[in-house]
């Protein structure tokens, strides 16, 4: 591949990031926010592990409402926990700047938890929306196998942590990064992450599957092709 042909993908994988941010954005405006950002989410994570896995939608707005529709009584079915905890979140974080306020030495008390639960609840976000992508489980389940998952897949989580964090230093330095990419990349990125080590891990026993992603053929290929240059096994 030359030089032209590599600035060519990278700058159509820039476009549909940017792209992708609108409409989950969008996504999340149709819900009233609180009811859209669930199924936005989802619909994000799926273009976006379509687009790095080499087969990227070609009728991004088609693909998105669709999905968007779809996920959305399952989304909410299973996804409503991470509700209560932005709830809980948000009044540790009010109860923190209460006491910073009041001069109080326990302030910090309050971050930390606040902290704590931002880092775990992201990691355990990123694989919830990888596991709504390829499985259909229960409640119970989905939840045994999220709150694990920051545990059982340690790297993973520590290089979504990783991502997270350098987007937040490179948006505090560049604004303009948050207009274009500012939810596509905390959101969907780290989904497609945390999907990248389910299919390693876990595809020979719970294989995805392949219709609920944008271009099933392709995106069956593109797995083959990718597990057999590692030498792992594929799921029949």
């Amino acid at each position: 591949m030359g030089w032209a042909q590599r600035v060519m993908v990278f700058l159509n994988v820039a476009t549909q990031l940017v792209l992708i941010n609108v409409l989950w954005l969008l996504g999340t405006l149709a819900g009233g926010v609180v009811l859209g950002v669930l199924p936005a989410s989802v619909s994000a994570a799926r273009l976006v592990t379509a687009l790095f896995l080499g087969s990227p939608s070609d009728a991004l707005w088609r693909d998105f409402w669709l999905w968007w529709q779809h996920s959305w009584a399952s989304a909410h079915r299973r996804g409503w926990p991470f509700g209560v905890v932005v709830v809980l979140s948000v009044a540790d974080l009010w109860a923190f700047r209460v006491a910073q306020l009041n001069d109080l030495q326990t302030a910090t008390f309050f971050l930390i938890p606040f902290l704590v639960v931002t880092a775990l609840s992201a990691v355990a976000f990123s694989f919830f929306l990888a596991t709504e992508l390829r499985y259909r489980d229960t409640f119970a389940a989905t939840w045994r196998f999220v709150l694990l998952a920051p545990l059982t897949f340690v790297g993973t989580s520590a290089a979504i942590l990783l991502v997270l964090t350098a987007f937040m230093m490179l948006t505090w330095q560049f604004p303009l990064a948050v207009v274009l990419a500012g939810w596509v990349v905390p959101v969907a990125l780290p989904a497609v992450m945390a999907g990248s080590s389910l299919d390693r891990r876990l595809a020979p026993g719970f294989p995805p599957d392949d219709a609920l992603l944008t271009n099933a053929d392709a995106e069956r290929s593109a797995r083959i092709t990718s597990r057999s240059d590692q030498g792992g096994s594929v799921a029949p």
